[in-house]
């Protein structure tokens, strides 16, 4: 059963970091569902990579809503980049071929659609919203947590932490 990353307002620092200084509301909108809770969601669907989660959890599938909250949109370059700094057993653009679900969560675009379907296949979109998805059903529930962990401990020690976790 997959893991469904459900994007949430971001933490008060980075809001104050990244998305302040228009006006209240607008600072509001941007840091949630103008634009930042999309990021914030996406980083943290490519940290599980880049922490090398799937290499672990090979089995392990994550969802992502609003069209892969903007990881497919970059997926080219960050691959491209991530493949130079990291030493994965696969790509990202295959992580996201193998270990990704996408839904549109009510965003009805037919070129969302198509960039989806080009980049991870009619196969991995979720066609219906989603809703409570558990882990539960995770192979191994302690090496997905355990990862996990370590990924938000290096998040907080480089004070680079999203609120996503």
């Amino acid at each position: 059963m997959p893991l469904f990353i459900h994007p949430q307002t971001p933490a008060p620092s980075v809001r104050a970091a990244q998305y302040a200084g228009i006006g209240e509301r607008a600072d509001l909108a941007l840091a949630a569902f103008g634009l930042g809770w999309h990021y914030e969601a996406g980083l943290e669907w490519i940290r599980l990579a880049a922490a090398g989660v799937f290499d672990a959890l090979q089995e392990l599938q994550i969802i992502l809503g609003h069209w892969g909250e903007v990881v497919l949109f970059y997926l080219e370059r960050t691959s491209a980049v991530m493949d130079r700094a990291l030493d994965l057993d696969r790509s990202l653009i295959e992580y996201a071929r193998c270990n990704l679900y996408v839904t549109g969560s009510g965003m009805w675009s037919a070129t969302y659609l198509q960039q989806c379907l080009d980049i991870v296949g009619p196969e991995r979109r979720c066609s219906r919203p989603t809703s409570h998805i558990s882990i539960a059903r995770v192979v191994n529930r302690d090496v997905f947590w355990k990862h996990w962990l370590a990924m938000r401990r290096r998040a907080v020690g480089s004070h680079s932490q999203t609120g996503n976790a």
